[in-house]
């Protein structure tokens, strides 16, 4: 112990540190207002193992240690297990708390005058930070540029304090006409048109013959109002053909769009509407066979509701209790006879185009093999060139097919059963 505080006290004055009390002399300690010494050893005496001490060296050590407990305080480590571990962890990063609280004070001790507050108000503050990547890189973001910027902002309007027909004006460098100033204005005072209404009294306005500007020019002939009067404007600026014959139809000429007079007479007309009839030139139907493609037909229609639900091509019987008609079937007679086929595919309840007579193809559903086409007995609402043969079934032609898949439906109501 003693040899290492002698240790100690020569690195102190070596240091130029301020030495304090000797120990052992009988003083106590001056720590920690200054560095205690110990240049008086103890020595063996009067043999090793037998050393006389002086009673003030313990003292003194014990006042020493004392006034370093003094100075560190209870529990100097805290939660450490040394004070040297506890200022390694950065406990030791505080603050020096002084009594330089004052602006007067900091500027008596650097030499400056300093701004307050308000005088910084008025300024801004100048950094090394002047580049976009600087701070982009200190607020972590994406700062657009000023031509990134311009482009963005190009399909906007700028609002700006310029709200006043005076500052635009100013800016613009004319002169604005103001709400009351507009509702003056009339169509006389436009530079491309007339400057009065003067002599124009029944004139219409038209955009003149070199297409920049309007005028007043005089109607065509703004009295005509008798018949003969428009039918000869008809004649002549229409037709181009001369005048109409009395009784004769007017007709459209598909190659020129223009009206011109017909072959009928009004006598025809009314015969046809009336449907009059002579010997041998009775009115014929006369139905169009050519079906050119699937689901299509051509004939006598009606429109009747289905009591269950239907598709294209279907034969159908009139159920007379439920006054619907259903999909007919030649296994019982109470599914018979079939007289309408669907054209459309209809619902339970919903009223359906149906053909009474005529041509209907259906690629999917006909499947012909010879010309009579009967009821089937075996799938409700089908057709088939095989004529039924059990007993109890029910036998009734359809119609004839013209092909595999177009049927010429004319049904019998006569119903015979096997």
């Amino acid at each position: 112990m003693k040899r290492i505080l002698f240790l100690i006290i020569i690195l102190l004055l070596f240091s130029g540190i301020a030495l304090g009390y000797e120990l052992g002399g009988g003083s106590g300690t001056d720590y920690p207002g200054a560095i205690d010494t110990d240049t008086s050893v103890e020595v063996d005496y009067p043999d090793p193992l037998a050393t006389t001490a002086r009673a003030a060296v313990p003292n003194d050590t014990n006042a020493a240690v004392i006034a370093i407990e003094t100075e560190l305080g209870i529990n100097p480590s805290g939660t450490y297990d040394t004070i040297k571990a506890r200022l390694d962890a950065g406990d030791g990063l505080y603050y020096l708390k002084t009594e330089i609280n004052t602006q007067a004070k900091m500027e008596a001790i650097w030499g400056v005058s300093l701004v307050n507050d308000g005088d910084l108000d008025l300024y801004y503050l100048k950094t090394a930070i002047d580049t976009l990547p600087e701070m982009e890189d200190i607020w972590l973001l994406d700062i657009i540029t000023s031509t990134e910027l311009s482009t963005a902002l190009g399909s906007y309007y700028l609002k700006t304090a310029i709200d006043a027909q005076a500052e635009m004006e100013e800016i613009w460098g004319i002169t604005l006409a103001t709400d009351s100033e507009l509702a003056a204005l009339k169509f006389t005072d436009l530079t491309d048109t007339p400057a009065n209404y003067t002599g124009s009294s029944l004139k219409f306005a038209r955009v003149n013959v070199g297409e920049t500007a309007l005028e007043f020019a005089v109607e065509a002939d703004p009295t005509v109002d008798t018949d003969a009067e428009i039918k000869a404007i008809l004649v002549d600026e229409i037709t181009k053909t001369g005048a109409f014959t009395a009784g004769k139809i007017a007709k459209i000429n598909n190659a020129t769009g223009i009206i011109e007079e017909g072959t009928n007479t009004d006598t025809d007309v009314a015969d046809a509407v009336t449907k009059k009839h002579s010997q041998n030139t009775d009115t014929q139907f006369d139905f169009y066979n050519a079906l050119a493609s699937d689901h299509t037909w051509s004939g006598i229609t009606d429109s009747q509701p289905v009591g269950e639900s239907v598709v294209f091509g279907q034969l159908l019987y009139f159920n007379f209790t439920d006054k619907e008609w259903k999909k007919a079937k030649a296994d019982a007679s109470t599914t018979m006879p079939g007289l309408r086929i669907a054209l459309e595919a209809k619902a339970d309840g919903q009223t359906c185009k149906m053909l009474v007579m005529g041509y209907i193809r259906d690629d999917s559903a006909f499947e012909f093999a010879g010309a009579m086409v009967y009821v089937s007995a075996a799938t409700a609402g089908a057709m088939t060139s095989t004529c039924p043969t059990t007993i109890g079934n029910q036998i009734q032609r359809t119609g004839y097919a013209k092909s595999a898949d177009i049927l010429f439906f004319s049904p019998s109501i006569d119903v015979g059963e096997l």
